[in-house]
């Protein structure tokens, strides 16, 4: 299975992703997060009303402020054969929203003093057999998908994802960033570096793996140590959350010849660890709300844990760009009539969008346990009815 993402190259229009609200307040470095409004009716109503519009196993939301949580909630089952209700508490898959935290461990670590924003491929990857033409890319333009790397592996390379799930079988992790690494920087580029974004796990999956080699751990160690530990992020993990014998977790869904099936957990049941850094993460909604709200504190200058500077870094596109490192900067009129940061998330049998408007103080996150278009078309419902009746932007 392939990540589906926001993508140019794969013509999902931004007018046609969804959207959640997710503003959060960290009172401190380690996220003091405040839940104000859990129960309120209205809401509740309203998510589950749009849920059995589109025939979804469950739809979460999360809707925060700079000084707390306005609105949270999730309705629905964990799975299509099961009475088990999801909760707040509940692990949902993120997909692709995975690459704004890649971005953002990146940059700690810059803060840190462990890497530069001048630093590149051949710093770090010396002993692989590089293409000239990669050797001194950047891993900013990496994050800023720039690097002119494959923007699907599969069909580029068929075989290798074949031989991920060989080691994902043996979980063997690092192995397999390793092969994708050497792969991919071995041959040519597909698209001119440093022009225009061509969306790339790959490019990605390698940022990931340069901080796994300069850390001499996991890139997934080091992910819940810089980040989910400091922002108290305690539900996060990696794939499919939950186990095969029970349902203590939302399921994910696939749309197959029109009829809804779940998928049982495993690790033979979600992408390769290969691309782990592009699109692994699970987290409850309460913590991905502390995650956005702490890139929406960055964007009002009131973050304690990256420094301003380093915020606008992360957030700002190029210009005649959308993509910032991690983020899109995607203009929607019913949100704000400034750019948003945006991204989405998909392993076909999720999906999950988080937006951030700094001109309201608002941020939004949305998510359901099914993939395809009716998961997309729910979201977006969802979180214009955010904007519109619950936020009161328009």
């Amino acid at each position: 299975m392939y990540c589906v993402d926001y993508s140019k190259q794969n013509n999902m229009r931004t007018n046609n992703l969804v959207i959640i609200i997710l503003i959060i307040s960290c009172l401190t470095n380690h996220c003091a997060y405040s839940v104000e409004t859990l129960n309120n009716q209205d809401f509740s109503n309203d998510l589950d009303l749009i849920r059995k519009k589109f025939d979804l196993p469950s739809l979460a939301a999360v809707v925060v402020d700079s000084t707390g949580v306005r609105y949270i909630d999730a309705k629905g089952r964990r799975s299509i054969e099961s009475d088990e209700k999801v909760t707040i508490n509940d692990k949902y898959h993120l997909g692709s929203n995975t690459k704004s935290m890649t971005a953002t461990l990146y940059a700690k670590l810059v803060e840190e003093g462990i890497f530069s924003w001048e630093s590149n491929i051949n710093d770090y990857f010396k002993e692989y057999r590089i293409h000239s033409k990669y050797s001194l890319v950047r891993f900013e333009q990496l994050l800023r998908h720039q690097a002119g790397i494959t923007n699907n592996i599969p069909n580029s390379y068929p075989k290798l994802w074949s031989n991920f799930f060989e080691l994902q079988r043996k979980d063997k992790t690092i192995a397999q960033r390793i092969l994708l690494t050497k792969t991919i920087l071995s041959d040519a580029p597909l698209f001119e570096i440093g022009k225009d974004s061509h969306y790339s796990n790959a490019s990605i999956a390698i940022v990931g793996h340069a901080i796994e080699k300069r850390m001499n751990e996991k890139y997934e160690v080091t992910l819940r140590r810089y980040l989910f530990s400091k922002l108290g992020m305690k539900s996060c993990g990696f794939g499919t959350p939950g186990n095969v014998n029970s349902y203590t977790q939302p399921r994910g869904h696939l749309v197959h010849d029109g009829k809804i099936i779940s998928i049982s957990p495993g690790n033979l049941s979600d992408n390769p660890d290969a691309i782990s850094p592009a699109g692994k993460v699970h987290c409850s909604i309460e913590d991905w709300g502390k995650y956005i709200q702490e890139h929406l504190k960055g964007k009002l200058g009131i973050s304690k844990y990256l420094n301003t500077q380093t915020y606008a870094k992360l957030h700002n596109a190029l210009k005649g760009q959308q993509f910032g490192l991690g983020w899109v900067n995607i203009i929607m009129p019913w949100l704000s009539s400034s750019p948003s940061l945006f991204h989405n998330g998909s392993n076909t049998m999720n999906y999950a969008e988080m937006w951030i408007s700094a001109e309201n103080n608002t941020g939004i996150g949305v998510v359901t346990n099914l993939g395809g278009d009716s998961a997309r078309k729910a979201v977006r419902e969802m979180s214009e009815l955010i904007a519109n009746k619950y936020m009161q932007i328009n």
